[in-house]
């Protein structure tokens, strides 16, 4: 079940995902409830159909490139392009999207093998009574991403202290 939070912690998480003219647009507007919609009338009426530009986010998840033998860089800027999907679909109040499980599947199946089972672990320890949603995997694999970079971190820098020490 979702953590429920007040309405202006709402309007500062969605305000949080904005920058440039966006962030313009609502920065003046009140911390509560009738905020959120006004932030949302406010982008529309600026940058068009709300609904196009999540429909275009979960199409650059589906067309993003082949991630089977992927780098770092590659599974992290695609961590960042559904990071972003998902802002859009909060913001679009797309809550359908978020839980679709065509929409999961699409990004799970283009990570590599390792993180998809690694995916199927963290489902089966944690998301017992959640249904998982794009949210739940963009967050994870932040996550898995920033263990994975202090791993390669710290190689480096064994691997150049083993170096120093010949």
């Amino acid at each position: 079940m979702p953590v429920q939070c007040p309405s202006s912690q709402k309007f500062e998480m969605i305000k949080g995902t904005l920058e440039g003219t966006a962030l313009q647009l609502v920065s003046h507007l009140p911390l509560e409830e009738r905020s959120i919609m006004k932030a949302v009338e406010l982008v529309k009426r600026e940058f068009g159909n709300v609904s196009r530009i999540v429909d275009e986010s979960l199409h650059r998840l589906k067309n993003f490139r082949d991630l089977k033998n992927a780098r770092y860089e590659d599974v992290s800027e695609f961590q960042r392009n559904l990071e972003e999907a998902v802002q859009a679909i909060k913001i679009a109040d797309k809550k359908e999207e978020l839980y679709a499980s065509s929409n999961v599947k699409r990004v799970i199946n283009k990570l590599p093998e390792s993180l998809q089972s690694k995916w199927a672990g963290h489902l089966s320890k944690k998301l017992k009574t959640d249904s998982p949603s794009l949210k739940h995997l963009s967050k994870w694999l932040k996550q898995e991403l920033e263990t994975l970079w202090i791993k390669e971190t710290w190689k480096t820098t064994e691997a150049e202290s083993s170096t120093a020490d010949k």
